[in-house]
């Protein structure tokens, strides 16, 4: 008889052992039906919810201990898988926030280069009124050249008087 129940007892060892990496695996890969409160409270709830989970699996341990299961094995495993998963879970929410800073970054890079385009397009519009600023003063400044030269020989206003003013004078008889 007691052979049998060392028998019944290494058998539910492994049992016990292979139930642990289901369970394990199910979480790591997130498939876990058997129990989803337990990947579900390792990474979604709230501490007070967390504690309501712990004695829920503090209830369900005692029952397989009671029935003469080693669950220490598996339950180390989950422990520990659950802590890696966390990590990774952290490590990917660290990298979410630096892909969105990398973005902010490169959108500013491409504001100022846009920035740096319109600088130089303004620049060369501003060349170009300089320069058509100063022909037309040198056309100005050529009429009115021309303008004082017919003065001075007297053909403003036809009678032969003239003036310094720009108005041209006309004589009535």
């Amino acid at each position: 008889m007691e052979l049998g129940k060392q028998n019944k007892k290494k058998v539910s060892c492994y049992l016990c052992r292979d139930l642990g990496s289901k369970m394990a695996n199910a979480v790591m890969n997130g498939n876990n039906t058997r129990k989803p409160e337990i990947a579900e409270t390792a990474t979604r709830q709230t501490k007070p919810a967390v504690k309501t989970q712990e004695r829920k699996n503090q209830r369900g341990k005692v029952n397989l201990e009671k029935h003469g299961f080693d669950i220490a094995a598996p339950r180390s495993k989950i422990d520990k898988l659950l802590s890696i998963k966390e990590s990774q879970t952290r490590a990917l929410e660290e990298l979410k926030v630096a892909a969105e800073k990398d973005n902010k970054r490169r959108k500013l890079e491409d504001n100022v280069e846009q920035a740096s385009k319109k600088i130089v397009e303004l620049q060369r519009q501003e060349a170009l009124m300089k320069e058509e600023k100063v022909t037309k003063e040198k056309e100005i400044a050529r009429m009115k050249y021309k303008r004082s030269g017919s003065r001075q020989n007297g053909s403003v206003g036809g009678a032969g008087v003239s003036c310094n003013c720009e108005i041209p004078i006309v004589l009535i008889k």
